[in-house]
Parts: structure tokens; C-alpha cells; sequence
């Protein structure tokens, strides 16, 4: 979850959390998803992307990352 208009990543961060879950060598897929206001959701631009490897092991290819990311926008006002 984000308010800023970019958001930089690194996926070795990502890398290290899954193999800390025991996950390596299972057959995982890996979705990274980005939730933002929805008055900033046309603006949100991804920043640098570290590692890009990183995520080899579960079937992200390098230079593919950017293409594989989700934003997602959501009215942050309280509902109820």
C-alpha cells in the first residue's frame, strides 16, 4: 500500500521473504500487487527496480518485471 506517486522495489527483498516461508522449490506463483488511492491510481509510476533476477526461481524473467506488477486502486474513506 502506497500513497506516493512512485514506488521503487527490490525484488531480492521479495526473494529473501519467500525462501524465509520455505518456499523455494515448491511450484508458487509470485504476483506483486501495489494498492494506491484511487485519486492517484492514473499517476502511480513505477521507480526503480532492483535485483531483477531476484525472482528467477519462480518464473519472473528479467525485464519482464515491470509487465508483471499490479496497481490496484481503492477509495481509502472509511466505509460503514
Amino acid at each position: 500500500v502506497t500513497r506516493g506517486k512512485t514506488r521503487d522495489l527490490d525484488l531480492q527483498y521479495l526473494s529473501d521473504c519467500l525462501e524465509k516461508l520455505s518456499l523455494e522449490g515448491e511450484q508458487w506463483t509470485v504476483e506483486i500487487a501495489f494498492v494506491v488511492p484511487m485519486d492517484k491510481l492514473e499517476a502511480f509510476r513505477m521507480g526503480d527496480i532492483a535485483n531483477e533476477d531476484a525472482l528467477s526461481k519462480y518464473g519472473w524473467r528479467r525485464g519482464e518485471e515491470e509487465s508483471k506488477l499490479c496497481v490496484f486502486g481503492i477509495d481509502p474513506k472509511a466505509q460503514g
